[in-house]
């Protein structure tokens, strides 16, 4: 597999994280799969050559992703398992936090979880995005139309930062160890202000965010140590006891921290190495 990271246009830089590119290039038909831990990025792909099938563990659904694009929203509560045919690719468009919202006004609870059609979320940008990728013979070019339909979304737009990116910006930069009435009354907003707000803009409830961010915060400590101490890496992210800490590992991966290795591959970083 190879990836690419790219930075967007600086006019961009408060709405796109970054652009990401990935392709395989085997030559053999075997499927080639990765899992998707739970993780704060919303994410728009499109799909370049064959397709791609997202599978939710532990249940029997699976959806395909026909449509040559799709909205992989923050997911929350259970791991994904992403396979893609081999000689396929796909380019994301990876947002902040309420960076689509801002862009296209779709209210963002919709696309947590699931994966969706994009052009329920972007409609007319998400068809010419498809038109424009499809007809580029090269990652630069379809890069390059990516960040220009962006720019151009973002001039008819013309969004302004609110107090929902600074929430999510504390939540980040504090790993998720935030008290959420205090983030709530520095915001101007009551309590549930915030969680409804947050939830439209952003994807979901602020507590339920400020969890997936510690415990992105735990897989990159973990991916960091070739001989993690999990009683050091639970003090570090701010976990009352060993029993809180193994609850909300095994709510987020559906293992204990004893029984699990990390999938640390560069796809998986994508997701919650911020």
């Amino acid at each position: 597999m190879h990836l690419e990271v790219v930075a967007p246009s600086p006019a961009l830089a408060d709405y796109v994280e970054y652009y990401g590119v990935w392709e395989e290039d085997a030559e053999d038909d075997v499927p080639l799969g990765a899992p998707v831990l739970p993780g704060v990025v919303n994410g728009l792909n499109v799909l370049v050559g064959r397709s791609v099938e997202v599978a939710a563990a532990g249940e029997g659904s699976r959806v395909q992703v026909a449509a040559l694009a799709g909205m992989v929203g923050m997911v929350t509560w259970q791991q994904l398992y992403q396979r893609q045919a081999s000689q396929a690719g796909v380019l994301g468009i990876y947002f902040r936090p309420a960076g689509f919202f801002h862009l296209f006004g779709a209210p963002m609870a919709e696309a947590t979880d699931p994966t969706l059609a994009v052009g329920r979320l972007a409609g007319q940008f998400a068809h010419e995005l498809i038109e424009r990728i499809s007809q580029a013979e090269t990652n630069g070019q379809r890069l390059a139309a990516a960040d220009e339909l962006l720019l151009r979304q973002l001039h008819c737009q013309q969004p302004m930062p609110n107090a929902i990116d600074l929430v999510a910006d504390r939540i980040l930069h504090q790993h998720g160890q935030v008290n959420i009435e205090a983030l709530a009354h520095d915001a101007g907003l009551s309590r549930r202000q915030l969680e409804r707000r947050f939830l439209t803009e952003v994807g979901a409830p602020p507590k339920l965010y400020a969890r997936i961010v510690r415990f992105n915060h735990v897989l990159q400590l973990l991916a960091a140590s070739p001989a993690p101490s999990w009683q050091d890496i639970a003090y570090r992210c701010g976990y009352y006891d060993q029993a809180h800490f193994i609850r909300e590992f095994r709510f987020f991966t559906g293992k204990s921290p004893s029984n699990y290795s990390l999938v640390d591959s560069d796809f998986a970083h994508f997701f919650w190495a911020r």
